[in-house]
Formats: C-alpha cells, sequence, structure tokens
C-alpha cells in the first residue's frame, strides 16, 4: 500500500485534541504516512501550545472555531453566553470552513481527520468533499446506545450529543475513544476504540510514589483553591500546570508550571496522585500509570461532567469529586483501586484497531 496522505483539524480549546492529534502523527509517521498540513481552531483566548507546533512536524495554519465563554473568574463556563456568542459569529465559522475547503484542495489530501471540531463539521456539510472523513474523540462514546449518561444530567445528554453529532456531519467513520471495550455500531459508523496515547508515555521508567499531588488545570481560576490547601500542614508537596501560572502563590509547598507535556509526564510517573479538570487524555495517561486520579469537572463543562462520570461509574478507574477538596483526596485515594492492568491492555490494542480503522 503507497503512503498516503493525511489532514488534520484539531479542536483547539481542549488540550486533549492536540494531544490525541500528536499521538496519531506518530503513528502515522511509523507507518510512513504523511501529514500535509494541521488547522488548529482558534478558540477564544487559549494559545497553541509551543509543545505541539515544536512536535506536530507539519505545516500549522489556524482557524476560527467556537469556543467557551467563562466567567470573571475564569472558573466556570456560560453556557447561554457560549451559545449566543457562537451563534453571532457564524459567518466567521462558514468563513472558516471556506479556509479549510482551500486548504484541501492546495494539499490534497488522501483522508481527513477531525478531532472533535465542529467548523470540521460544517465543512463537511457545506462542501462536501469527495474525500473521507474519520472522526477521532471521546465524545463520540456518547453516541453508543451502551453509554450510560448520569442520570442527574438530562441537558447534559441533550447538548453533547447536540454538538457532537454537528462535528461528525457526513464522517465516514466515528473512532469512539474509551477507557473501556464496547462492541461497534457500524450503522452509525461508530468504532470503539482504546485511548490514544503518545509513545513518550510507554517509554517512561518504572511508576514510583513520591510525596507529591500532580495537578492539571484547565481555567487558571482555580489557583486558588490549590494555593489554600497549603494552609494545612499535613498535605503533601503540590505541582500544578496550567495555562497562567501564578508564580507568586505564597506558598512554600506549592510549584506552579506552565504547560509543558514532557515534564508533566515525568512528574506523572513519579507523584502520588493525579489531580485535574477532568480532560480525558490526562486522565488515561495517569491510569496507564497506575496512579490515583480525582477528576473535578470544570463547572458546567458538559464534556468534563461526562468524563468524571464515565471515569468513576462507568470504567471505575478512578473518583470524581465536585471541588479540590485535598482531604477527600487524600482519604479516598487510600481506600481505591482499580484494575489499571486490564486497562493496559486495552491500551495496547490501540495501534492494532487504530491502523486496521485507517486502512
Amino acid at each position: 500500500m503507497r503512503p498516503r496522505r493525511f489532514l488534520f483539524i484539531v479542536q483547539g480549546e481542549g488540550r486533549g485534541h492536540l494531544t490525541q492529534a500528536l499521538a496519531l502523527r506518530q503513528l502515522l509517521g511509523e507507518r510512513g504516512d504523511q501529514v500535509v498540513h494541521v488547522l488548529v481552531g482558534r478558540a477564544g483566548r487559549r494559545t497553541l501550545p509551543l509543545y505541539f507546533s515544536r512536535r506536530i512536524d507539519a505545516p500549522v495554519s489556524r482557524f476560527d472555531s467556537p469556543f467557551y465563554v467563562w466567567d470573571r473568574e475564569n472558573r466556570s463556563l456560560r453556557i447561554i453566553r457560549t451559545v449566543l456568542s457562537n451563534l453571532i459569529r457564524a459567518g466567521r465559522y462558514l468563513e472558516a470552513a471556506r479556509q479549510i475547503a482551500l486548504t484541501v484542495r492546495r494539499t490534497r489530501p488522501d483522508v481527513i481527520i477531525n478531532f472533535y471540531d465542529v467548523v470540521g463539521g460544517l465543512y463537511s456539510l457545506v462542501y462536501r468533499p469527495g474525500i473521507p472523513i474519520v472522526c477521532v474523540g471521546h465524545q463520540y462514546l456518547f453516541l453508543h446506545p451502551q453509554f450510560r449518561f448520569p442520570a442527574k444530567h438530562p441537558l447534559a445528554r441533550v447538548m453533547a450529543l447536540w454538538v457532537t453529532r454537528l462535528t461528525a456531519l457526513r464522517a465516514a467513520k466515528r473512532l469512539a475513544l474509551s477507557f473501556y471495550a464496547l462492541p461497534d455500531d457500524p450503522g452509525q459508523g461508530l468504532v470503539v476504540v482504546p485511548p490514544l496515547l503518545r509513545s513518550e508515555l510507554f517509554a517512561l521508567p518504572a511508576p514510583s510514589n513520591q510525596d507529591f499531588i500532580l495537578i492539571y488545570l484547565l481555567n487558571s481560576g482555580y489557583v486558588h483553591d490549590i494555593v489554600s490547601w497549603c494552609a494545612r500542614p499535613h498535605y503533601p508537596f503540590i505541582h500544578c500546570f496550567c495555562e497562567s501560572p501564578d508564580p507568586d502563590s505564597g506558598c512554600d509547598k506549592v510549584t506552579f508550571h506552565k504547560l509543558d507535556d514532557l515534564a508533566f509526564l515525568k512528574m506523572m510517573a513519579s507523584c502520588r496522585a493525579v489531580v485535574t479538570t477532568a480532560g480525558f487524555e490526562s486522565v488515561c495517561e495517569a491510569c496507564y500509570l497506575g496512579k490515583t486520579v480525582y477528576a473535578v469537572p470544570v463547572r458546567n463543562h458538559i464534556d468534563h461532567l461526562l468524563n468524571a462520570h464515565d471515569l468513576q461509574h462507568n470504567a471505575g478507574l478512578g473518583l470524581s469529586g465536585r471541588h479540590f477538596d485535598a482531604a477527600h483526596l487524600l482519604d479516598a485515594a487510600s481506600r481505591f483501586s482499580a484494575d489499571y492492568q486490564l486497562f493496559r491492555k486495552w491500551v495496547h490494542r490501540s495501534r492494532e484497531i487504530v491502523t486496521r480503522e485507517l486502512n
């Protein structure tokens, strides 16, 4: 089979989609395939991490994409404002779809991979390219008839399904990244696959358990919650990664770091536990390393809510809560156990299944 040409469309709001793109880029490169271009959505004030630009090994361009509107404290998603703000910008997104069409025409890929971007779905609907589009993301598992939603959040279910279907308009396949195996659903072109994790994770030394907690924050508004932990002397040291770290926390038991994917992975291998705002990729990496995970969804963030529910109640691989509560984390972590070995075996099938589906 001749090497094939791929074009990536990546949602820029979540760091996990960027990580998935890096992982798939590595897999395709090992197969001898080429990524001819990467289009990354420009979501509000989010910046593109330098590590992504340096390691994707393909031309990168940005386009306007739907974004979240946060409250003044940068802690909670404002759902109504988010919907209205993006509706007002509908014209920009049509222009972004046109930008994607021009890039596709210029680069002539054999396959387009859409990492959960709404404009990617809009492009497919409007321009109807004669090129297969494969959608990749944990959110496509929400379309599976066996996925169990939380009973208390019916609106979250409706909105998650609506957005997920919008990103996958006219897609040839939907690769649903999952903590666990489920049967495929050919009627929806839905294939359940293991998480797409980076090769750097598998190259880490054997995990250890040093006395510190590793934290990843999507929103810097939660920094003050983390600092408040330091007032209690019996809590362990904290290393916290976020987009806008606060180096002047006034606490000598917490260190804030700018986003650095490799530094984060190395610390994860030696930490005592991982606390995260319920992003799928960071949770999967922690589970692979056998770390106790405590997921705290960003307030009103539907994907995070469903990720945390899936982690604890469907997969049984971690814990979730509504607040950054160190006392609850340490108490629960001392009593929690999960079958991480079964999860690792599932992860190791990722290359086989993804390769089969892309062929």
